[in-house]
């Protein structure tokens, strides 16, 4: 009789290339945080999503002008609404003359640091529901997520082009968010703030994020990294509407 024959050695596992991770955010989410968190990787989505950002305000800038633009956020002030005419133009001005790089540089110093600060404190407060990941972990998988987004910029763009410019809003571009339905005057401003919070790609990415810290767990529920990604949500807009109402 003969020996039985040695098994063959099991197949490596493929891992995704960069362009693929891209791609399965949205197309296969659970499969492609699944090989994120075997092998993390984090530069490409930071770099595609800083790309289509500072692409926006680029395209705001030339479409909409910066005059436009800094003209209606500074109306928006109420310290600007009691100062005289001619202080009122001039700081109409100045904000023209360095507004744009404001946005550029907010841009390019918020997406990185946003990023590092959401994929600490997930990694807090995933280790309260059980889940063990490293820092990279998480950072690539935050990274990742943000991929949403690069939709959003790709939509906030089609609006700009399809809106009169003086009807574009830069700070609420889409309305997909219950205070872009409530009036600026007459409206609490905790209410505005606890109301643009009930936002479609907030919960959008509330989910993705879910989906991939228990895809890359692969011992994790769902429902408790869902747990575990809304607490420090709730958190934030808490403070943020707290501090509304604290200003008024």
């Amino acid at each position: 009789m003969h020996p039985p024959l040695p098994l063959p050695p099991p197949p490596e596992l493929q891992h995704k290339s960069a362009l693929a991770r891209v791609i399965g955010v949205f197309t296969s989410p659970s499969e492609t945080f699944a090989d994120i968190g075997a092998r993390p990787t984090w530069l490409v989505p930071l770099v595609i999503a800083l790309v289509f950002q500072l692409g926006l305000i680029a395209l705001a800038g030339q479409h909409i002008t910066w005059q436009t633009i800094m003209t209606q956020q500074m109306e928006k002030s109420p310290q600007l609404q009691n100062l005289p005419a001619d202080q009122k133009r001039d700081a109409i001005d100045r904000a023209v003359k360095w507004g744009s790089y404001g946005y550029y540089g907010v841009v390019v110093v918020a997406v990185p640091v946003a990023t590092l600060v959401i994929a600490g404190v997930l990694l807090l407060s995933l280790s309260m529901f059980g889940g063990r990941f490293n820092f990279k972990q998480s950072f690539g998988i935050v990274a990742h997520a943000s991929l949403i987004g690069v939709i959003a910029s790709i939509l906030s763009a089609i609006v700009m082009f399809a809106k009169p410019p003086e009807d574009f809003d830069m700070q609420n571009p889409l309305a997909f968010n219950l205070g872009a339905f409530l009036p600026v005057e007459g409206t609490s401003k905790w209410l505005l703030s606890l109301a643009s919070s009930v936002d479609l790609f907030s919960f959008w990415s509330i989910g993705l994020l879910a989906t991939g810290y228990a895809a890359a767990s692969g011992k994790l529920k769902f429902i408790k990294a869902l747990f575990a990604v809304v607490l420090p949500w709730a958190l934030y807009v808490l403070i943020k509407v707290g501090w509304a109402a604290f200003r008024g």
